[in-house]
C-alpha cells in the first residue's frame, strides 16, 4: 500500500543516498585539487525540505550553462531536468549571490535579446519511486558532466 508515510520515506532515502553521493564527489574533488565541484543550494538539512534539489556545476570557478546541463542529461544520458529562474526572481537573485550591478547588467542584457548570461540553475525531483541504481546513475551522469566540461 502506498501512504503518504511510505512516500515521503522513500523520498528522504532517494535524497539522502543523491546527497551523500554528491558529498562523495565533491569531497574527492577537493582531495585532488581539482576545482570542480556540484553546488546544492537552500537548507542542507533534508529531512526539514522537500526532496527537490537546485544545484549548479561549478568548473574551474565558471558555472557550466543550467541549459547546456539540462540538455546534456536529456541528450546523453535520457534524464530530464527543469533548468532555468523559474517563477522565483528575488529568490533566485539571493540563492545565485549575485549583486544589485550584476543584476542590473543582466536585465539590460536580456531587454535587448542577450540570453546567454542569464542565469539558473537546474532543479530535480528525487521522486518516491527512483530506485536505488536510478539516484546512482543521476549522480554519475551529473559527475562526468561536471569532470569533462
Amino acid at each position: 500500500e502506498i501512504t503518504y508515510d511510505f512516500i515521503h520515506e522513500r523520498e528522504r532515502i532517494n535524497t539522502n543516498l543523491f546527497m551523500a553521493l554528491i558529498n562523495e564527489f565533491n569531497r574527492k574533488m577537493k582531495s585532488e585539487q581539482k576545482q570542480i565541484f556540484i553546488e546544492v543550494y537552500g537548507d542542507k538539512d533534508f529531512s526539514q525540505r522537500a526532496n527537490i534539489i537546485t544545484f549548479n556545476i561549478i568548473n574551474k570557478g565558471e558555472v557550466i550553462n543550467h541549459n547546456m546541463i539540462g540538455t546534456i542529461l536529456t541528450d546523453i544520458f535520457g534524464i530530464q531536468i527543469r533548468t532555468g529562474c523559474f517563477c522565483a526572481g528575488p529568490f533566485g537573485i539571493q540563492l545565485l549571490n549575485l549583486s544589485s550591478e550584476t543584476v542590473c547588467e543582466l536585465e539590460d542584457q536580456v531587454s535587448i535579446g542577450i540570453m546567454k548570461n542569464k542565469p539558473g540553475y537546474c532543479r530535480l525531483d528525487l521522486a518516491f519511486y527512483f530506485k536505488e541504481f536510478e539516484v546512482n546513475y543521476l549522480v554519475k551522469a551529473l559527475t562526468s558532466i561536471a569532470e569533462n566540461n
